[in-house]
Protein backbone atom coordinates (compact mmCIF):
# COMPACT_ATOMS: atom_id res chain seq x y z
CA UNK A 1 0.00 0.00 0.00
CA UNK A 2 2.86 2.33 0.81
CA UNK A 3 4.43 1.65 -2.59
CA UNK A 4 1.18 2.53 -4.34
CA UNK A 5 0.95 5.75 -2.36
CA UNK A 6 4.50 6.74 -3.26
CA UNK A 7 3.85 5.87 -6.91
CA UNK A 8 0.71 8.00 -6.91
CA UNK A 9 2.54 10.97 -5.37
CA UNK A 10 5.39 10.63 -7.86
CA UNK A 11 2.92 10.55 -10.76
CA UNK A 12 1.05 13.52 -9.34
CA UNK A 13 4.28 15.50 -8.98
CA UNK A 14 5.22 14.61 -12.54
CA UNK A 15 1.83 15.72 -13.88
CA UNK A 16 2.02 19.01 -11.97
CA UNK A 17 5.51 19.61 -13.33
CA UNK A 18 4.32 19.02 -16.89
CA UNK A 19 1.41 21.40 -16.41
CA UNK A 20 3.43 24.17 -14.76
CA UNK A 21 6.19 24.00 -17.39
CA UNK A 22 3.65 24.09 -20.24
CA UNK A 23 4.70 20.74 -21.66
CA UNK A 24 1.06 19.67 -22.02
CA UNK A 25 0.61 22.33 -24.71
CA UNK A 26 1.60 21.12 -28.21
CA UNK A 27 2.50 24.70 -29.20
CA UNK A 28 5.45 24.53 -26.77
CA UNK A 29 6.85 21.42 -28.43
CA UNK A 30 6.25 22.69 -31.96
CA UNK A 31 7.85 26.02 -31.03
CA UNK A 32 10.92 24.20 -29.71
CA UNK A 33 11.26 22.16 -32.92
CA UNK A 34 10.87 25.25 -35.11
CA UNK A 35 14.56 26.15 -35.22
CA UNK A 36 14.25 28.17 -38.41
CA UNK A 37 11.30 30.23 -37.17
CA UNK A 38 10.21 31.67 -33.84
CA UNK A 39 12.20 29.24 -31.68
CA UNK A 40 10.97 28.62 -28.11
CA UNK A 41 13.82 27.30 -25.88
CA UNK A 42 11.60 26.61 -22.84
CA UNK A 43 11.48 22.85 -23.55
CA UNK A 44 15.29 22.72 -23.52
CA UNK A 45 15.31 24.44 -20.13
CA UNK A 46 12.85 21.86 -18.77
CA UNK A 47 15.08 19.06 -20.06
CA UNK A 48 18.18 20.59 -18.48
CA UNK A 49 16.38 20.90 -15.14
CA UNK A 50 15.21 17.28 -15.32
CA UNK A 51 18.71 16.07 -16.21
CA UNK A 52 20.19 17.96 -13.26
CA UNK A 53 17.76 16.32 -10.82
CA UNK A 54 18.34 12.89 -12.34
CA UNK A 55 22.10 13.39 -12.12
CA UNK A 56 21.86 13.88 -8.36
CA UNK A 57 19.37 11.01 -7.94
CA UNK A 58 21.62 8.65 -9.91
CA UNK A 59 24.59 9.46 -7.69
CA UNK A 60 22.45 8.67 -4.64
CA UNK A 61 21.34 5.42 -6.26
CA UNK A 62 24.97 4.32 -6.74
CA UNK A 63 25.52 4.53 -2.98
CA UNK A 64 22.57 2.25 -2.16
CA UNK A 65 22.17 -1.47 -2.74
CA UNK A 66 18.37 -1.26 -3.06
CA UNK A 67 15.57 1.33 -2.91
CA UNK A 68 13.52 1.80 0.24
CA UNK A 69 10.32 0.17 -1.01
CA UNK A 70 11.65 -2.44 -3.45
CA UNK A 71 14.04 -5.37 -3.48
CA UNK A 72 16.26 -3.91 -6.23
CA UNK A 73 16.61 -0.95 -8.57
CA UNK A 74 14.96 -1.20 -11.97
CA UNK A 75 17.60 0.16 -14.34
CA UNK A 76 18.11 -0.52 -18.05
CA UNK A 77 20.69 -3.23 -18.68
CA UNK A 78 20.87 -3.00 -22.45
CA UNK A 79 23.67 -0.77 -23.76
CA UNK A 80 23.73 -1.59 -27.48
CA UNK A 81 22.25 0.50 -30.29
CA UNK A 82 20.58 -1.50 -33.06
CA UNK A 83 18.44 -0.79 -36.12
CA UNK A 84 15.17 -1.24 -34.19
CA UNK A 85 16.18 1.43 -31.67
CA UNK A 86 17.16 3.89 -34.41
CA UNK A 87 13.95 3.22 -36.37
CA UNK A 88 11.82 3.57 -33.26
CA UNK A 89 13.51 6.87 -32.37
CA UNK A 90 12.79 8.21 -35.86
CA UNK A 91 9.14 7.16 -35.73
CA UNK A 92 8.79 8.72 -32.28
CA UNK A 93 10.36 11.95 -33.51
CA UNK A 94 8.02 12.17 -36.50
CA UNK A 95 4.94 11.57 -34.33
CA UNK A 96 6.18 14.02 -31.71
CA UNK A 97 6.75 16.74 -34.28
CA UNK A 98 3.42 16.21 -36.05
CA UNK A 99 1.22 16.07 -32.96
CA UNK A 100 3.20 18.03 -30.37
CA UNK A 101 2.54 15.27 -27.82
CA UNK A 102 4.63 12.53 -26.26
CA UNK A 103 3.16 9.79 -24.00
CA UNK A 104 3.53 11.49 -20.60
CA UNK A 105 1.98 14.87 -21.48
CA UNK A 106 -0.71 13.15 -23.58
CA UNK A 107 -1.90 11.00 -20.69
CA UNK A 108 -1.77 14.01 -18.37
CA UNK A 109 -3.77 16.10 -20.86
CA UNK A 110 -6.60 13.54 -20.87
CA UNK A 111 -7.91 15.44 -17.84
CA UNK A 112 -8.70 18.36 -20.16
CA UNK A 113 -11.26 16.27 -22.05
CA UNK A 114 -9.89 17.52 -25.38
CA UNK A 115 -10.91 15.35 -28.33
CA UNK A 116 -7.54 15.52 -30.16
CA UNK A 117 -5.79 14.38 -26.97
CA UNK A 118 -8.17 11.43 -26.71
CA UNK A 119 -7.58 10.51 -30.35
CA UNK A 120 -3.82 10.68 -29.88
CA UNK A 121 -3.88 8.54 -26.74
CA UNK A 122 -6.07 5.87 -28.34
CA UNK A 123 -3.83 5.81 -31.43
CA UNK A 124 -0.76 5.55 -29.17
CA UNK A 125 -2.26 2.58 -27.33
CA UNK A 126 -3.07 0.90 -30.64
CA UNK A 127 0.51 1.49 -31.78
CA UNK A 128 1.83 -0.20 -28.65
CA UNK A 129 -0.52 -3.13 -29.27
CA UNK A 130 0.61 -3.32 -32.91
CA UNK A 131 4.26 -3.44 -31.86
CA UNK A 132 3.48 -6.27 -29.43
CA UNK A 133 1.64 -8.17 -32.15
CA UNK A 134 4.56 -7.80 -34.56
CA UNK A 135 7.01 -8.95 -31.90
CA UNK A 136 4.83 -11.97 -31.15
CA UNK A 137 4.68 -12.73 -34.87
CA UNK A 138 8.46 -12.64 -35.13
CA UNK A 139 8.88 -14.98 -32.18
CA UNK A 140 6.28 -17.48 -33.35
CA UNK A 141 7.54 -17.39 -36.93
CA UNK A 142 11.07 -18.25 -35.80
CA UNK A 143 9.96 -21.08 -33.46
CA UNK A 144 9.41 -24.52 -35.05
CA UNK A 145 6.11 -26.21 -34.11
CA UNK A 146 4.93 -29.78 -34.50
CA UNK A 147 2.09 -30.31 -37.01
CA UNK A 148 0.59 -33.56 -38.28
CA UNK A 149 2.54 -34.77 -41.28
CA UNK A 150 5.47 -32.40 -40.74
CA UNK A 151 8.57 -33.11 -38.69
CA UNK A 152 9.69 -29.49 -38.43
CA UNK A 153 7.40 -26.74 -39.65
CA UNK A 154 6.53 -23.13 -39.02
CA UNK A 155 3.26 -21.62 -37.91
CA UNK A 156 0.29 -22.09 -40.27
CA UNK A 157 -0.14 -19.45 -42.95
CA UNK A 158 -3.54 -18.32 -41.63
CA UNK A 159 -1.84 -17.27 -38.38
CA UNK A 160 0.43 -14.87 -40.28
CA UNK A 161 -2.54 -13.58 -42.28
CA UNK A 162 -4.45 -12.77 -39.10
CA UNK A 163 -1.52 -10.79 -37.73
CA UNK A 164 -1.14 -8.97 -41.05
CA UNK A 165 -4.86 -8.11 -41.14
CA UNK A 166 -4.69 -6.83 -37.56
CA UNK A 167 -1.64 -4.71 -38.39
CA UNK A 168 -3.37 -3.28 -41.46
CA UNK A 169 -6.49 -2.44 -39.41
CA UNK A 170 -4.47 -0.74 -36.68
CA UNK A 171 -2.42 1.22 -39.20
CA UNK A 172 -5.63 2.41 -40.84
CA UNK A 173 -6.98 3.62 -37.50
CA UNK A 174 -3.67 5.34 -36.73
CA UNK A 175 -3.69 7.08 -40.11
CA UNK A 176 -7.24 8.33 -39.62
CA UNK A 177 -6.36 9.53 -36.11
CA UNK A 178 -3.37 11.42 -37.48
CA UNK A 179 -5.57 13.01 -40.15
CA UNK A 180 -8.09 14.11 -37.50
CA UNK A 181 -5.36 15.73 -35.42
CA UNK A 182 -3.77 17.38 -38.48
CA UNK A 183 -7.13 18.81 -39.59
CA UNK A 184 -7.80 20.02 -36.04
CA UNK A 185 -4.45 21.78 -35.87
CA UNK A 186 -5.02 23.36 -39.30
CA UNK A 187 -8.44 24.63 -38.28
CA UNK A 188 -7.08 25.95 -34.99
CA UNK A 189 -4.27 27.76 -36.80
CA UNK A 190 -6.70 29.29 -39.30
CA UNK A 191 -8.93 30.44 -36.45
CA UNK A 192 -5.93 31.94 -34.67
CA UNK A 193 -4.73 33.73 -37.82
CA UNK A 194 -8.26 34.95 -38.54
CA UNK A 195 -8.61 36.27 -35.00
CA UNK A 196 -5.23 37.96 -35.21
CA UNK A 197 -6.18 39.66 -38.50
CA UNK A 198 -9.48 40.83 -37.04
CA UNK A 199 -7.71 42.19 -33.97
CA UNK A 200 -5.16 44.02 -36.13
CA UNK A 201 -7.93 45.49 -38.29
CA UNK A 202 -9.83 46.66 -35.19
CA UNK A 203 -6.68 48.29 -33.81
CA UNK A 204 -6.07 50.11 -37.10
CA UNK A 205 -9.66 51.32 -37.14
CA UNK A 206 -9.41 52.64 -33.60
CA UNK A 207 -6.11 54.39 -34.32
CA UNK A 208 -7.53 55.92 -37.50
CA UNK A 209 -10.68 57.10 -35.73
CA UNK A 210 -8.69 58.65 -32.90
CA UNK A 211 -6.39 60.35 -35.39
CA UNK A 212 -9.35 61.88 -37.19
CA UNK A 213 -10.83 63.06 -33.91
CA UNK A 214 -7.50 64.57 -32.88
CA UNK A 215 -7.20 66.42 -36.18
CA UNK A 216 -10.75 67.74 -35.83
CA UNK A 217 -10.01 68.98 -32.31
CA UNK A 218 -6.86 70.82 -33.42
CA UNK A 219 -8.56 72.44 -36.39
Amino acid sequence: MKRLGISFLAGLLFAIGLGVSGMTRPAKVIGFLDFAGNWDPSLALVMIGAMAIYFVAWRIRLRRSAPILAASFSVPERKSVDAALVAGARIFGVGWGLSGFCPGPAITSLASGSFPVLVFTVAMALGVYLHGAIQKLRLTASRPVSMPGYADSRRPLHFDCKIAETAKWLLGIGWRALKVMTDYRSDAREDWLSGRDKTAASCRAVVTERGIQACATVS
